[in-house]
């Protein structure tokens, strides 16, 4: 912890210690003060209320241990194998009984979006997810909230035995960092692009567009001018910032787009299924059906 009351002479105010010994990679603050820490342990959530001594509220299920530190070789399936790398509470409530409604706050949810990140195996074998986490009403041994994983979703080339999917098979394939808004997260995946998923039905993760050049995509956020958030920047280390647009679903737009015939979407991937809310879905490219 830093205090930074004074800009011209910050100082160490502190440090706090996480359950676990891995090491952290991210802080999000949510509306609500919470700050939200990412690593290689998982997820923490911590009351800021006092600012000197923060309290842990939250915990991803520690049953849910790393798998290896992400390194070649590991098995990295599992939905932990490098860090969780970072995180963002959405506007998105899950009930006990599975029902899906939004939150009376913005950004005060119970259900987190996360990356997994998971970047150094050769041919991209385990290259991370984006998932979906819902704070219970559960208890971890250690008085924490129970956070529960709902769903990962990871792109094509995980999904396809023979390596052949849409995506290049280099060396940084893996989910990084992103932006959710209104249920559409956009997502900067390494060396396979920019890509669009629908997280409204947290339970179901369903990728509704993507964009993939022979780049690395550091990171993909809704430019902040935009009030209908249909403009994204999808920062490309190697050339620059790519400028995209996705056309958000209006009213009716289900029965317009939705297709007809499994034909229309091609193999049953995990991009295959359309959407419920979006109503589309990405079909595989000519060649690999």
């Amino acid at each position: 912890m830093y205090d930074i009351r004074d800009l011209d002479n910050p100082r160490k105010a502190g440090v706090v210690a996480l359950p676990g010994e891995g090491f952290t990679h991210d802080v999000t603050v949510d509306p609500s003060g919470v700050a939200w820490v990412t690593g290689e342990d998982g997820t923490f959530g911590y009351d800021t209320t006092d600012p000197l001594a923060p309290e842990l509220l939250y915990r991803s299920d520690p049953s849910i241990v790393n798998t290896g530190g992400g390194l070649p070789g590991d098995d990295g399936s599992g939905p932990l194998d490098f860090l969780h790398h970072n995180m963002q509470r959405t506007s998105i409530n899950v009930s006990d009984a599975g029902l899906v409604s939004g939150a009376e706050s913005a950004g005060l949810g119970n259900v987190l979006a996360i990356t997994e990140e998971d970047y150094a195996k050769p041919t991209c074998e385990g290259q991370g997810s984006l998932q979906t986490w819902r704070i219970t009403g559960e208890r971890n041994a250690d008085g924490s909230i129970k956070l529960e994983l709902l769903d990962l979703w990871t792109t094509e080339l995980n999904e396809l035995a023979n390596l052949t999917g849409r995506s290049p098979a280099t060396v940084n394939c893996s989910a990084h960092w992103f932006e959710e808004d209104g249920g559409l997260v956009a997502q900067g995946w390494y060396d396979q692009g920019v890509r669009f998923l629908d997280i409204s039905n947290p339970r179901d993760i369903q990728q509704v567009g993507y964009h993939v050049t022979q780049g690395t995509f550091w990171a993909a956020y809704f430019a902040p001018s935009d009030p209908e958030r249909e403009i994204v920047y999808g920062l490309d280390t190697t050339s620059g910032v790519d400028v995209l647009h996705i056309e958000r679903p209006d009213a009716g737009m289900e029965q317009r787009t939705k297709p007809t015939s499994e034909s229309e979407l091609g193999a049953r991937t995990a991009w295959g299924t359309p959407s419920d809310r979006w109503g589309y879905a990405c079909p595989l490219p000519a060649g690999l059906l």
